[in-house]
């Protein structure tokens, strides 16, 4: 454990068939300042008291869970396991984007952003400003103008 973290906790929020493997590996690693909460009805809470959001997934669709991180002012760190996330993300800018698979630097990327409150919280404003492209009136937008131009066409 690194001592300059030591004001940090992890919280894990969701489920999965491998969550009693998790458990019972946090506890055999003794790590104190990780929960693994299992499915929570309500998450909102959770952004609220959250500063960073962390996605390691193999693969998603589209990263919505990123967008929610970013309405709440939450800073969204994820491996670049999709396509889509580069419509999400610009690295440095309103979150960070580290290579898939490369746990070192995902480590010292979260470790630089945990630090940097000045940094983070700039991302934290410019990912409020940047989500704002997938608001509902955005999307209802889009949508519209393409009906219309398949109309026409």
């Amino acid at each position: 454990a690194d001592d300059v973290l030591h004001d940090w906790e992890l919280d894990i929020v969701g489920g999965g068939p491998d969550i009693h493997y998790y458990r019972q590996l946090i506890k055999y690693m003794g790590l104190k300042r990780c929960l693994l909460l299992g499915r929570q009805p309500e998450i909102d809470q959770f952004y609220a008291d959250s500063s960073i959001f962390m996605m390691t997934s193999a693969f998603e669709g589209f990263g919505i869970t990123l967008i929610e991180a970013q309405q709440n002012g939450v800073v969204p760190i994820v491996t670049d396991s999709f396509a889509s996330l580069r419509d999400i993300i610009t690295s440095g800018k309103n979150g960070v984007i580290v290579r898939n698979n490369d746990v070192d630097s995902f480590y010292e990327a979260l470790k630089k952003l945990m630090l940097d409150e000045d940094g983070r919280m700039q991302m934290a404003r410019s990912g409020l400003q940047s989500c704002q492209a997938f608001s509902q009136k955005e999307i209802t937008s889009m949508w519209i103008d393409l009906i219309e131009e398949t109309i026409r066409n």
